[in-house]
């Protein structure tokens, strides 16, 4: 008999006891009564199971495993044992004994729904989110319809990078049942995808049969200001925060905002109430930062953020977000160790985050490697004239990132016969939307006019009608579509701006861009470098041997002499002088800037401290000057 030191109808009596109290959520009680028992019987596996099961109830998952393991020694075969031995481990964090453990207990009988979700739920906390995805979809072919996982397997490829295959699981899931949280999700990731118009129809019906929800709000919100749609963005922000006052995403989204319109006094009040409701919370405290940053309070930047620069479990972003700030903060107090500290930790962030490991970063060197046949195509060729499609061909502001575009785009915003872009990429989306072309020069004109109609359309779309304005697009990395523009703009005006090479690497190497597969080489100093050079030799060869009309011009001038650099490139566009270029600060009122350097520039003034900055750098710049010296000499930029 197990029991032989007690009495056997009080033991009996006891562990039914026990069994009743667990039935009726009574762990606690259960516990104190069966483990005695447990303990005298430790080669019991029911008793062991019966104790397991009460720590497990009780919220003691530790401990639950460590008796839940001896059931399942004496009885490997029983399915509830190695069931719940899965259950207690994966709740204590132990996930490969727990995914063992549920193979074995699926292996006794054990399948379907519930087997299969609690498998992959450990895959995803262990990392592994691939296995995740294959456990979750056998899930759903046991329960399909259910929105829930429907959502979270949507989630988890967005993290693996098939945003594609996101959009078809929550798509298939609506069409079985049309609730909100799935448009709601859908519409995100739509977003994430490119896809705004789509988005923004997704996320209208969440918030349309959801009218309440403050997360569908600020999801919408964030899609409105993503498409420069900012009244409106700031609209549904106030609806959230009449909904709930002390909605944290609301509030920040909403300070966020309003920074990016200039609107600082308004941003500082909303960030402000946010930081009150949660004093550690770090996105109200980046707000805050960058207003500091804008207002030259640099010592209130590292106050603010050094107290959450070190904070555990923040999301990537927001730490690469927060060691940048730091950087620039740090980098202007002329403390240059800190600020490399800063920016390397930054890039590091950067490079571990999931959309990173996502990004072939060998893409952008193919593209460019690309350009060099369509150049030699377009070499040999005679190419018709300009299309007659009732639009003037752009003018096309290119260069590498981080050489003055943003200055000079504002300045020339300023004059009435431009209409400016601020880097909308719409030629690479049209160029994408076409797919594969082997030769630019065969292109037919049906082709073309459909290419350029295309453009016209999209940038109308995103910018306003031009009406008798002249379009500048200025997008830097535009320039490794000079071909292209040559062909479909025969008559276009290309400025490309220069910068001194050390300031222009040691400058993207300082920013948090979003990333892709041209930004991701910004992540290492010498990635940068080789990226500058690949582009920056691509123009070398472009502008000797294209038929393009084309001006170069220095960052530097339009510091040291803003009037006459200006006017060399109004005449270089066959415009007058109008005295509003000079007020770049206000040509954008109201408008968000979305370039790195749109704090800088919106402010009005013309900010010098960044020229020869790659001085105070030397260290970090040493690596890459081999590389960067055959362009500081063709530029005629001063040698160290």
């Amino acid at each position: 008999m197990l029991y032989h030191n007690a009495n056997p109808a009080y033991v009996k009596q006891a562990v039914q006891t026990a069994v009743n109290l667990l039935r009726i959520g009574r762990a606690g009680e259960a516990l104190r009564l069966i483990l005695p028992f447990a303990e005298r019987h430790q080669k019991d596996g029911d008793v062991q199971y019966l104790a397991g099961i009460a720590f497990l109830k009780n919220g003691q998952a530790c401990k639950a495993v460590e008796y839940l393991s001896r059931a399942v020694q004496h009885k490997p075969g029983n399915v509830d044992y190695q069931f719940h031995l899965g259950e207690a481990a994966r709740m204590s964090g132990k996930y490969e004994p727990a995914i063992k453990a549920y193979k074995k207990a699926r292996k006794l009988g054990r399948s379907g729904y519930d087997i299969e979700i609690r498998i992959a739920d450990a895959y995803e906390r262990k990392g592994e989110l691939n296995k995740a995805l294959t456990h979750f979809q056998q899930a759903l072919q046991n329960r399909a319809g259910d929105t829930a996982l429907s959502i979270r397997i949507a989630n988890l490829m967005v993290q693996t990078g098939e945003r594609e295959q996101a959009v078809t699981v929550l798509q298939d899931a609506l069409r079985q049942d049309q609730v909100a949280p799935l448009y709601n999700n859908l519409g995100v990731v739509l977003n994430d995808a490119g896809d705004r118009k789509a988005a923004l129809q997704a996320l209208e019906k969440a918030c349309e049969l959801a009218p309440k929800s403050v997360e569908y709000l600020c999801n919408l919100a964030k899609v409105q200001q993503d498409g420069q749609a900012y009244d409106v963005a700031a609209v549904n922000l106030q609806r959230a925060l009449e909904i709930d006052p002390g909605a944290i995403r609301a509030l920040i989204g909403l300070a966020t905002l309003e920074e990016r319109r200039k609107n600082l006094e308004t941003a500082h009040k909303v960030a402000l109430r946010a930081l009150e409701l949660e004093p550690e919370n770090a996105e109200a405290r980046l707000v805050l930062a960058r207003i500091a940053r804008r207002q030259g309070k640099h010592e209130d930047v590292v106050r603010l953020l050094g107290a959450v620069a070190g904070q555990g479990g923040l999301p990537v972003a927001q730490a690469s977000s927060i060691a940048f700030e730091l950087g620039h903060a740090h980098d202007r107090l002329g403390d240059q160790p800190a600020a490399v500290r800063a920016f390397s930790r930054a890039n590091q962030l950067h490079a571990e985050s999931p959309v990173a490991q996502q990004i072939n970063d060998a893409a952008f060197f193919a593209k460019i490697d690309r350009q060099y046949e369509f150049l030699r195509q377009l070499e040999k060729a005679s190419l018709p004239d300009q299309p007659s499609d009732g639009f003037a061909d752009p003018v096309f502001l290119v260069g590498f990132p981080r050489s003055g575009t943003t200055l000079l785009e504002q300045s020339l915003a300023g004059h009435s016969r431009l209409m400016t872009s601020d880097e909308q990429p719409v030629l690479a989306e049209v160029l994408q939307e076409a797919g594969e072309i082997d030769s630019l020069a065969a292109l037919d004109d049906k082709s073309i006019a459909g290419l350029r109609q295309a453009y016209f359309k999209a940038m109308e779309t995103a910018v306003g009608p031009l009406g008798d304005r002249r379009l500048v697009d200025k997008l830097p990395l535009n320039i490794v579509y000079l071909c292209w523009i040559s062909r479909l703009f025969p008559n276009a005006r290309i400025i490309v701006a220069l910068r001194d090479p050390r300031d222009v690497v040691l400058s993207c190497w300082m920013q948090n861009f979003q990333l892709n597969e041209a930004m991701i080489q910004f992540l290492d100093i010498e990635d940068t470098a080789r990226a500058y050079h690949a582009v920056m030799s691509f123009w070398a060869e472009a502008r000797d041997r294209l038929d393009i009309s084309f001006i170069e011009h220095r960052y530097e001038m339009l510091l040291t002499d803003f009037d006459a650099c200006l006017s060399r490139i109004l005449g270089f566009l066959s415009l007058d002088w109008e005295d509003n270029v000079r007020q770049f600060g206000q040509s954008s009122s109201g408008k968000v800037i979305s370039t790195p350097s749109a704090r800088d520039v919106a402010g009005g003034r013309i900010f010098t401290h960044a020229r020869g900055r790659w001085l105070n750098y030397a260290d970090v710049l040493d690596p890459v000057l081999s590389v960067l010296e055959p362009h500081i000499s063709r530029m005629d930029y001063p040698q160290a």
